[in-house]
């Protein structure tokens, strides 16, 4: 198994991508896409954050069910800023956000 710091950059240069890919989904207009993949990308931030601070293990049931586990941690504010802003993309895209958090 990789360490957690490996596993942390694999996340994180993965939720770039899907960042990147609700951008262009975005600008092409395609709405459903756009929030998809910003949501995938929260996701993906957030397993990245969660990695980097020294978690072994990361199960991803939901944006929220990461959030709570980041929003735990005593170093929180960078979890809050990640999903706040890729958040606020998918909001973007689709006008509006989740209304559960997932």
């Amino acid at each position: 198994m990789k360490n957690p710091q490996q596993n942390a950059a694999r996340w994180m240069r993965q939720a770039e991508y899907d960042m990147d890919q609700a951008v262009r989904m975005l600008r092409e207009g395609v709405f459903a896409y756009a929030a998809f993949f910003a949501e995938q990308a929260a996701q993906k931030a957030l397993t990245a954050f969660l990695y980097a601070r020294g978690s072994r293990r990361v199960s991803i049931p939901s944006i929220g069910e990461l959030a709570k586990q980041a929003a735990a941690r005593e170093d929180a504010d960078e979890a809050v800023a990640i999903s706040r802003g890729v958040l606020e993309a998918a909001r973007k895209a689709t006008g509006k956000l989740p209304a559960d958090g997932r």
